[in-house]
This record gives structure tokens, C-alpha cells and sequence, in this order.
């Protein structure tokens, strides 16, 4: 980075607006990134500034510009749940569906850190509902491995695949039961959840339960 570059860089993680204007007027490069090559926009997006956001978008920052973990603004918005910057990437035309280095995305992130109204929103944007990562996870399994309730049936209501296996073989109904989320087990049997799903080894969702839990009458729910 050039000194107009670095002050533009500090200006913006430090949200002095004045400061990032005048080096705007100035003709900076909005888009320059950082070692781990990150933007301006990243940073503030991931600390729920909304105003610098705005700004920087209003001036050319790239909303898809990827880090050295293949990372965009809106992963790092969504992650923290901060629900007006993820509308403002969005409608800027954000990948919804972008996924980082281990085709973790944006939906996966607020389902698994329980944020159920950017869940919606990234819905409402088209986010694929069913992606799985390089381990076979979904946003249903990350939500059901965190115990996020709302969530879950966020995603059941838009018709989430409830049956999808990880690279083990396990299932979301799997994740609950072994957790011993009686109130999430009964959710996903209710909504059609198949109980005879086999992982690898062949463990059953009530096999996982019975490791650590013995609530009878959900063990009769996964009979």
C-alpha cells in the first residue's frame, strides 16, 4: 500500500468517516487489501459499521472480494449477524451463495451462530438452501449441531433436505441425538426426518442417542 492507501485502510477499520472522504476525493483505491487480502469493506462489513459500509459501497468497493480463506464481506456480516450490512452486500449483488476454502458460506454461518433472521434474509436472496461443505455439512446440520431452535425452523419451513449425510454418514437428526436435544430430535422426526439412516459404521440416529441420553420417549420417537 501507498500512504494514501494505508491512511484510506486505517480510516475505515477506525470508522473516521471524514477521514475516508477526504481520502476518496483523494482518488484512493477503495478495493486495496491488506497481507491477508482483505478489503476496507471486509473489515467493516465483519464489525457491523453501517454507515462505513454504505460509504464504501457508494464509492466501487468490490462486494466479492475474496481473502486469503476465500472469504467475502458477507460471510463475515453473516457470521456476526449483523442483519442491515448483510441486506446492504446483498443488494449490492453479493454472491449469496459464495463459499470460502472449505465451501463454508453465508447461510451456513448465521445458521450455525443463530441468527434466524439473516437465515431469512439470505433466504429471501436465494442462498442454497442445501449446499454442503468439503465435509458434507449443511446449514440444517450446522444449526442443529449449535442447538439453534429458530433456526431450524427457519430452514425446515423453506424445505431444507432433512436427510442430507456428511462425509461420515451422519445426519442432522444424528447431531441432535447425540447432543441430546430432545426438542430438536422431536422437531426433525416430526417434520419427516428418516430414522433408519445409517452412518458409515452403521450407527442408526437412535444409536447416537443412546450414548449419552435415555429420555424413553424420544428413544420410542427414533424406533
Amino acid at each position: 500500500m501507498d500512504n494514501l492507501e494505508k491512511q484510506f485502510f486505517e480510516a475505515a477499520f477506525n470508522n473516521d468517516i471524514n477521514v475516508v472522504k477526504e481520502t476518496i476525493a483523494k482518488g484512493v483505491n477503495v478495493n486495496v487489501v491488506n497481507q491477508q487480502q482483505r478489503s476496507a469493506l471486509m473489515r467493516v462489513a465483519k464489525r457491523g459499521r453501517i454507515q462505513m459500509t454504505r460509504l464504501l459501497l457508494d464509492n466501487g468497493a468490490d462486494v466479492d472480494l475474496r481473502d486469503y480463506h476465500e472469504k467475502t464481506a458477507l460471510m463475515g456480516a453473516s457470521k456476526k449477524g449483523y442483519y442491515e450490512v448483510c441486506e446492504m452486500l446483498l443488494e449490492a449483488n453479493s454472491d449469496v451463495n459464495a463459499a470460502d476454502y472449505n465451501k463454508n458460506n453465508s447461510l451456513m454461518r448465521a445458521s450455525f451462530y443463530g441468527f434466524d433472521d439473516v437465515v431469512r434474509l439470505l433466504l429471501k436472496h436465494n442462498a442454497d438452501i442445501d449446499a454442503q461443505d468439503v465435509k458434507g455439512r449443511s446449514a440444517l446440520m450446522e444449526a442443529c449441531s449449535a442447538g439453534n431452535i429458530a433456526v431450524v425452523e427457519v430452514l425446515l419451513s423453506r424445505g431444507a433436505n432433512l436427510d442430507l449425510q456428511d462425509e461420515m454418514g451422519c445426519t442432522a437428526l444424528m447431531r441432535v441425538c447425540y447432543a441430546g436435544f430432545d426438542e430438536l430430535v422431536s422437531l426433525l422426526v416430526k417434520n419427516g426426518a428418516d430414522v433408519t439412516i445409517k452412518d458409515k459404521d452403521g450407527r442408526t440416529a437412535l444409536d447416537y442417542y443412546l450414548v449419552k441420553n435415555n429420555n424413553e420417549e424420544i428413544a420410542a420417537l427414533l424406533k
